[in-house]
């Protein structure tokens, strides 16, 4: 009866002993958090830091959370500042070594904690994925998806764009809304590059521009009444509607200060013969060419900035 009497009261001590120990101490060993009981008998209380190098919190044997820089390896043993190229480590609570594949699929070979970095076999990367095949308006390049230059593209290349999105036509590799406006319709013709008619000459007259336009057959200039000398000295074509068409010795027409063609029904786009001298002495673009026809409207890449 003693023995069991002396028993409690050793055990209601003991219970007394841990009710007063501080909240924040181990429950199960009676160390401080940030330790570990590397002792029973006495009770030996270690810092996890001296256990385990980098280690926030830990038991006698394994590292439970390590400090920034660190983070808990992939095996559980030790914190590391370096997770390895085929992991990453997430700076989110707890800060532990992450396999690539878990977070990115099992095609993702290295990565970071944003995405994916190189992808394995003949997937490629796209946006932070390994993509079986890149998207529309993206091509393939050394292992990875490069978005189009042209914003219209479906496919395209390093060198520009091989199909276009629904509603664009593609002209010299680039992608165009069909327009009409300026740019409608002449047929092939080429400036006279043994003429006088070097517009803003002094002896430019509207007899010349006259004689210009009517060689040149432009359409619905019907009399010499319809050709003036404008202001600036260039030739003004007036045709029979309201618009009014300046020469500039490009081989182009030009129309509210772009290059333009007139529409003629039944035609196909012109292209226009390169290497015209102009009054500043160059020679037209490849770009100043008409390419492609559809639905009665020529679409064009340029805006006409390099004609002139």
């Amino acid at each position: 009866m003693l023995l069991k009497v002396t028993a409690s009261l050793v055990a209601l001590a003991a219970l007394g002993r841990a009710a007063a120990l501080p909240a924040d101490l181990d429950k199960r060993a009676g160390c401080p958090r940030g330790s570990a009981a590397t002792s029973t008998s006495p009770l030996r209380c270690t810092p996890c830091a001296q256990l385990f190098e980098g280690s926030q919190l830990c038991t006698a044997t394994a590292p439970i959370t390590c400090s920034a820089p660190d983070f808990l390896n992939a095996k559980g043993d030790s914190c590391v500042t370096d997770c390895g190229s085929t992991s990453y480590g997430t700076t989110k609570a707890p800060r532990k070594c992450i396999a690539c594949t878990t977070t990115y699929g099992f095609q993702a070979l290295t990565c970071s904690e944003t995405g994916a970095l190189t992808c394995k076999g003949r997937t490629k990367l796209y946006n932070g994925a390994c993509v079986a095949s890149c998207p529309s308006n993206t091509y393939a390049t050394s292992g990875s998806c490069t978005t189009c230059s042209d914003p219209g593209a479906l496919t395209c290349n390093a060198d520009g764009a091989l199909t276009c999105m629904s509603g664009q036509v593609l002209t010299l590799g680039v992608c165009a809304t069909p327009i009409s406006g300026p740019y409608a319709l002449l047929r092939d013709f080429e400036l006279p590059t043994s003429s006088d008619l070097y517009i803003n000459l002094p002896n430019t007259t509207p007899g010349q521009c006259a004689s210009y336009c009517a060689v040149n057959g432009i359409p619905y200039s019907k009399t010499a009444g319809d050709f003036a000398l404008g202001a600036d000295r260039f030739c003004l074509c007036k045709p029979t509607s309201a618009a009014e068409f300046e020469i500039y010795p490009t081989n182009e027409l030009v129309y509210n200060g772009f290059p333009a063609y007139l529409m003629i029904p039944g035609q196909t786009c012109a292209q226009l013969k390169p290497g015209v001298r102009d009054i500043w002495q160059s020679y037209v673009d490849e770009r100043c060419v008409d390419t492609v026809f559809t639905a009665n409207v020529c679409a064009r890449a340029d805006n006409g900035g390099a004609c002139y």
